[in-house]
Order: C-alpha cells, then structure tokens, then sequence
C-alpha cells in the first residue's frame, strides 16, 4: 500500500524520534529509503510541471513561477546543465511552433539526463 506525502513525513519523524531513543543501525535504512521515495515523487511532480508547460506552451505564456521552480530543484541534480538553460531560453520565443519544438527538445534532454545520473 502507497503512503501519501504527509504520511511518509510522519513515518520519519517516528522512525528518527525511535533512532534517537535506540541508536537501532536498521532504522536508519528504513528512513533513508522513506526518504528517497520522498526525494523521487518530487522529481516527478517537477517532471509533470515541465510535461504541462509542453503541452501549454504553444498558446500561453509559461514562464510562471512554477515552471522555474521546477528546472531550479532538477537542475542540482544532474552535472549537464544545458538542457536546463535550453528550456528557460525555449519559453522566450515568439514563435509558437519553434518554442514548441525546442521545449520538447529540451525536456527529452532533462528526462535524458536525469535518468543517466544513476
């Protein structure tokens, strides 16, 4: 069964208030994996937002906070920066099927990339 969010937050707050009484090695583990569950979903609601701004881009403005919020939290965690400065410079073009495109391009590149950071 899938936690959600605030469940997983509780669940670590426990498990680390349980470390600090028992010094329990194991249970450093569980929260590390709570926490990479975590570290994940919000990579993939950060994901999402970019998928949203391809598929809105075309006939609205998207260089929302949001939007920006998302590439400055994948942005750390990946060495190639490009596809990240790509997409900011992608959202600037007046030509709504060129910006199309070159957000398309540049979210396949952040997709690529942050798949080979493992």
């Amino acid at each position: 069964m899938s936690m959600t969010r605030p469940e997983i937050k509780q669940k670590i707050d426990e498990l680390v208030n349980k470390y600090r009484e028992t010094h329990d090695k194991e249970l450093l583990e569980d929260i590390y994996e709570l926490a990479c569950e975590l570290e994940k979903r919000k990579m993939e609601r950060a994901i999402a937002v970019l998928e949203d701004v391809l598929n809105r881009c075309r006939r609205e403005d998207m260089r929302m906070p949001e939007v920006f919020a998302a590439l400055g939290f994948l942005e750390p965690c990946v060495s190639s920066k490009w596809p990240f400065d790509q997409f900011r410079k992608s959202l600037d073009s007046n030509n709504e099927e060129g910006r199309w495109q070159n957000v398309n391009a540049s979210l396949n590149a952040v997709k690529l990339a942050i798949l080979q950071r493992t």
